[in-house]
C-alpha cells in the first residue's frame, strides 16, 4: 500500500493468516460480550473462556457452546455495519450473537447498476478507498436508533468518523458505537471524536479487545508485489471440481467492473450485503448446515484449506467449521502485502491473480506453504468461468495442492 508503510495483520479475522474456522466467530462474539458489558451495562458470562480459545485453540470445544447459546437482545434497535472487505466477516460474527432487535449490513466495493448507494464514504489510507452500501428497503436505516461500526483495527479512527458524518447527514440523531479488535488512536485522535460528538450532537462509544499506541518510522517505498517463486515447486496440476449450493433467497443485479463492463450477478441474501435481521439467523444456519453436509462427503480426509473470497467471509467460515477436522480457514484479499518467508513476519508467501469478477483488480492469497494442504475449497458467492478456475487452481497446484473445489452459491 503506497499510502501507508505498515499493516496490522490480524490472527483472528481469517483474512491473511489461516486460522481454525471458529476463530473469526470467536472474535466477533467477544466484541458482542464487550458491547453488552460496556455499552449495555449487562452482566455476561463466558468472556474469559472465549478469550482463552482465541489464544489457544484447545479451548475451542469448550467455547463453542457459549457461542451457540448466545441470544443477546440490545436495549434499543441496533444496526451492525461491517467494513468491506476485511471486516465483513467480523461484523457478521458480532451481529450473530444477537437474537432480537438487531440487524446487519456491510459496505461493499461492488458497483451495482440498479441500486443507488445509501451513502458513500472514503477510507483515505486504503488501497481501495470508496465504500458503497446498498439496501433493498427504503427506510432500512430509519429503523435503528443505534449503529455499531465494526472494523478490525482503528489506527486513527478516521474511517469511522467519515462514515458517521455520511450517515448523520442523512439520518441525524443516531447513537454510535465503534467496535474494533485493535484501537491505536492517540489523544489527538480521541479528541477528534469528542469534537465530532459536540458538532453533530451525537454520542460515540468505543470498545476494543486491545488498546494502545504505536510509533512508526521510515518512508513508504513503491514495491511491486510478486509471488515468491522460490517457495513453490514443480507441479502436475490439480483436480478441479465445481460444487453448487442453492441459497434460499437470492438477488439479481448488474455488476459494473472497473472497465465499465456489465455482468449479471446473483447475490445471496444471507451475507447481509443488502441488510438482514436477527430473525434471518435461522436461514443462515440452514444454509451452513446444508452446505457442510454436502461438502463433507467430497473430502479426501487430508489437510484442508477453506478459502472465502473477497467480501464473502462469514458464511464460508461457518461452513468450514462444520466440515470435520484438519481444516484451516482464511480468505482472498485485494490488499497488497509484501511477502517475506521469515519466522516472525506475518505474510510469508503470496499468490497474485486477477480478480475473476473484475480484471482491473488484483487479488492475493497469502501464507500457503509448499505441501501444507492436500485440498482447497474456494467459496464463491457468484460462479466464474472454467478457465479462471483453472488459472487459480494451477497457481495453488504449485504449492502441492492436489484437489481444488470451487463451492458456488448461484
Amino acid at each position: 500500500n503506497k499510502k501507508r508503510g505498515f499493516l496490522f495483520v490480524s490472527k483472528v479475522i481469517g483474512k491473511h493468516i489461516p486460522v481454525h474456522p471458529q476463530i473469526p466467530r470467536l472474535g466477533g462474539h467477544i466484541l458482542a460480550h464487550l458491547f453488552m458489558k460496556e455499552v449495555e451495562k449487562k452482566s455476561v458470562q463466558g468472556t474469559d473462556l472465549l478469550a482463552k480459545a482465541i489464544c489457544d485453540q484447545k479451548f475451542i470445544p469448550e467455547a463453542v457452546p457459549i457461542i451457540e447459546a448466545s441470544n443477546f437482545v440490545p436495549s434499543e434497535p441496533t444496526l451492525f455495519i461491517g467494513f468491506a472487505e476485511t471486516a465483513t466477516g467480523l461484523g457478521h460474527a458480532m451481529f450473530s450473537a444477537f437474537s432480537k432487535e438487531a440487524a446487519f449490513i456491510h459496505t461493499t466495493r461492488d458497483n451495482l447498476k440498479e441500486l443507488r448507494s445509501v451513502f458513500d464514504f472514503e477510507e483515505e489510507h486504503s488501497h481501495a478507498t470508496t465504500h458503497l452500501c446498498y439496501t433493498l428497503e427504503q427506510n432500512f436505516f430509519e429503523k435503528f436508533s443505534r449503529i455499531v461500526l465494526v472494523d478490525d483495527e482503528a489506527t486513527t479512527g478516521k474511517t469511522s468518523l467519515n462514515l458517521i458524518q455520511a450517515l448523520n447527514s442523512k439520518y441525524p440523531g443516531k447513537r454510535y458505537v465503534i467496535a474494533s479488535l485493535l484501537d491505536w488512536r492517540t489523544d489527538e485522535h480521541i479528541s477528534a471524536y469528542q469534537k465530532l460528538e459536540s458538532e453533530l450532537g451525537i454520542k460515540i462509544d468505543t470498545i476494543s479487545l486491545v488498546r494502545g499506541n504505536i510509533k512508526y518510522k521510515g518512508s513508504v517505498e513503491e514495491i511491486i508485489l510478486k509471488e515468491e517463486d522460490k517457495v513453490a515447486r514443480q507441479f502436475q496440476g490439480a483436480e478441479v471440481e465445481t460444487i453448487r449450493i442453492l441459497g434460499k433467497n437470492r438477488h439479481s443485479f448488474t455488476f459494473i467492473d472497473g472497465s465499465g463492463s456489465e455482468k449479471k450477478f446473483i447475490y445471496l441474501n444471507e451475507t447481509g450485503r443488502f441488510g438482514i435481521y436477527s430473525e434471518n439467523n435461522s436461514d443462515i444456519d440452514l444454509l451452513v448446515s446444508k452446505a457442510a453436509n454436502k461438502l463433507i462427503g467430497t473430502r479426501t480426509g487430508g489437510k484442508c484449506l477453506c478459502l472465502g473470497f473477497g467480501e464473502f467471509i462469514y458464511i464460508p467460515a461457518m461452513i468450514a467449521s462444520k466440515m470435520g477436522d484438519k481444516i484451516y480457514y482464511h480468505s482472498t484479499t485485494r490488499s497488497p502485502v509484501y511477502p517475506i518467508n521469515e519466522e516472525h513476519y506475518a505474510v510469508k508467501t503470496a499468490i497474485q491473480f486477477d480478480n475473476p469478477y473484475d480484471n482491473e483488480v488484483e487479488n492475493f492469497i497469502y501464507n500457503i506453504l509448499p505441501d501444507q494442504y492436500e485440498e482447497v475449497y474456494i467459496f464463491m458467492e457468484i460462479d466464474i468461468e472454467t478457465q479462471k478456475k483453472e488459472n487459480i487452481a494451477n497457481a495453488l497446484a504449485r504449492f502441492g495442492i492436489k484437489h481444488v473445489r470451487f463451492v458456488v452459491f448461484s
